[in-house]
């Protein structure tokens, strides 16, 4: 997904998210963008085998590899399940710029949060209610998985998120923007991922 100036997406193999600044330019009808170790082109309007809905080629290539694959426009989903966000910002502050997104957060189908402390997972007992809600079953809220993270601004960032997280008291949707308020009346911000 590339949201302005930054590039977040899964690793191969589903180790874990990962972002960059970036400066799309234009090839000759492909966007190239470099985003760290990472190069995405995408070939607009190429046939991508596999997928007849998708009609530009994908090709990603990080840590000497080559991974191809369809993409095209993204479709906002309708419903809040199974959706994952992306930190943009806490108490107005915006969500630093390093090799992980600070915090990542889904709807899980059975109406719990899980997610990301930049490279650690993060799971737990807050629920969500279709109607906004967010209530909490127990008071340790959210448990972290430990990995060694080497960037630590993202981290503190994202520990700061969670921990706030254990206040939080309602979330809403406005598109593809999520807002979560917490008991202070403090706020998080964050863009749809998927």
């Amino acid at each position: 997904m590339i949201f302005g100036d930054r590039m977040i997406y899964r690793e191969p193999g589903g180790r874990g998210w990962r972002q960059a600044n970036i400066k799309p330019e234009e090839l000759a009808g492909a966007i190239s963008v470099k985003a760290g170790e990472a190069t995405v082109i995408v070939e607009r309007g190429r046939k991508c085998s596999g997928s007849g809905a998708l009609r530009d080629r994908v090709i990603f290539e990080a840590d000497n590899e080559r991974h191809e694959g369809c993409g095209g426009p993204f479709v906002v989903p309708e419903a809040i399940t199974g959706t994952t966000w992306t930190l943009r910002e806490l108490d107005g502050r915006r969500a630093p710029d390093g090799p992980n997104p600070a915090a990542t957060m889904t709807f899980s189908r059975k109406g719990w949060f899980y997610g990301t402390s930049a490279c650690a997972g993060v799971n737990g007992s807050a629920r969500w209610t279709p109607d906004g809600r967010i209530f909490h079953e127990t008071e340790a809220a959210f448990i972290t998985t430990l990995q060694r993270c080497v960037d630590r601004a993202s981290v503190e960032f994202g520990d700061r998120f969670w921990d706030k997280m254990k206040e939080a008291r309602s979330w809403r949707r406005e598109g593809q923007r999520l807002i979560i308020t917490f008991a202070d009346g403090s706020q998080a911000g964050l863009a749809l991922l998927l």
